[in-house]
C-alpha cells in the first residue's frame, strides 16, 4: 500500500512541530475468556488497568483490538499459530528500557489487589 503525499519525515514544517519518540512496542495476544467473561475483563482493563500504565513516562500510547465473530469469519488464511487470537493489546514506548517500570508497575498493582486474571495468552 502506498500512502499519498510526501512522507512527514521529509517535510520541514511537520518536523518543526515535533518528533515522534516511539521506538519500542509491547504486544500481547490472547484468546477469549474460557468462561465468556471478556466484557468484564475489558471493562476492568479499559477503565482501571490500562489508565495506570499511562503514569509511566516511557508509555506514549496504547491500543487494544478485539476480534468479533464477524471479523474472525472474514479473516484471510494465515499462520495457524495465530488462529486463536481474539485480543491484541499494544503499548508504545519511548525506548525498550521502559519495560522495567512497566513490569514493576504490574507487580505493584498485583500486590495491591488491582489485577484480574489475564485472558489466556496465545
Amino acid at each position: 500500500m502506498e500512502l499519498p503525499g510526501t512522507p512527514s519525515d521529509a517535510v520541514d514544517g511537520v518536523l518543526a512541530q515535533g518528533h515522534g519518540d516511539i521506538s519500542a512496542l509491547f504486544v500481547s495476544m490472547a484468546t477469549r475468556h474460557p468462561e465468556g467473561l471478556d466484557a468484564e475483563y475489558l471493562r476492568w482493563h479499559t477503565l482501571d488497568h490500562r489508565p495506570e500504565q499511562h503514569r509511566l513516562s516511557a508509555v506514549r500510547a496504547s491500543l487494544r483490538l478485539v476480534s468479533t465473530p464477524a471479523c474472525r469469519a472474514a479473516r484471510l488464511p494465515g499462520d495457524q499459530r495465530f488462529d486463536p487470537v481474539d485480543h491484541v493489546m499494544t503499548y508504545f514506548f519511548t525506548d525498550p528500557g521502559g519495560m522495567e517500570s512497566f513490569m514493576a508497575l504490574s507487580t505493584a498493582l498485583g500486590d495491591a489487589g488491582r489485577k484480574l486474571a489475564l485472558l489466556p495468552p496465545v
